[in-house]
């Protein structure tokens, strides 16, 4: 959740579309506290940790970009010992 510092950190030098695309990314421990009774469902956790990324590219540059996040994914996916979407479950 820190689209402003990436666009800060990106923003910090020149870039020509030669050094396009510039790829950022982080892992990030957001916290919240909620006054009582406003926390319920997946929003009672106080704390969580969640990647963070951007891609500054050119026009040209969108559609290879998608297409690299997506193969991320998917290898993301079939990584021996993931589960995997198709096992999410809501608690009872």
């Amino acid at each position: 959740m820190n689209c402003p510092m990436h666009i800060r950190i990106f923003n910090s030098q020149p870039h020509s579309y030669r050094d396009l695309p510039v790829r950022l990314s982080e892992f990030g421990t957001v916290y919240r506290w909620e006054q009582s009774g406003e926390l319920n469902g997946l929003t009672r956790v106080r704390g969580f940790t969640q990647d963070d990324a951007h891609l500054f590219c050119t026009e040209d540059q969108i559609g290879r970009q998608l297409h690299g996040c997506l193969e991320l994914v998917k290898i993301v996916l079939n990584t021996p010992g993931h589960h995997g979407l198709s096992r999410a479950r809501r608690a009872p």
